[in-house]
């Protein structure tokens, strides 16, 4: 059981990580969608071997990552920059980009936040 815990804990931490600092660069004022953020989240995570069958091994479900990244852009849309939005619509886990310290912010508390939807 502790195990599975501890799993989790590492695909949330690594999901901690991944957002924030590992972002496409794209300018724009204009907002992107929240569906073509939650796409682009989707894809940063393919890229970076969280794919399903990756994430069933570890005990969580595609409906509890499909909760769990909808949980995370429902919390951030309001709340970070449109830059910080259009870099994860873009979905390129392997571009990196400057983020504010409170865009952040916003995100780490979302990922921490969100963490129920993967049943923990």
């Amino acid at each position: 059981m502790r195990s599975n815990t501890m799993k989790r804990s590492l695909v949330v931490t690594g999901l901690a990580l991944a957002l924030p600092f590992g972002l496409a660069a794209c300018g724009g004022d204009d907002k992107p969608s929240k569906e073509d953020v939650l796409a682009g989240f989707d894809q940063m995570l393919a890229q970076t071997g969280m794919d399903e069958t990756s994430l069933e091994s570890f005990g969580v479900s595609g409906e509890q990552m499909d909760n769990y990244a909808s949980c995370i852009v429902d919390d951030i849309y309001d709340e970070v920059s449109a830059d910080l939005l259009n870099a994860v619509a873009d979905g390129d886990a392997e571009a990196q980009v400057d983020i504010s310290e409170e865009d952040e912010e916003v995100v780490n508390d979302a990922v921490e936040g969100c963490q129920g939807e993967l049943g923990m």
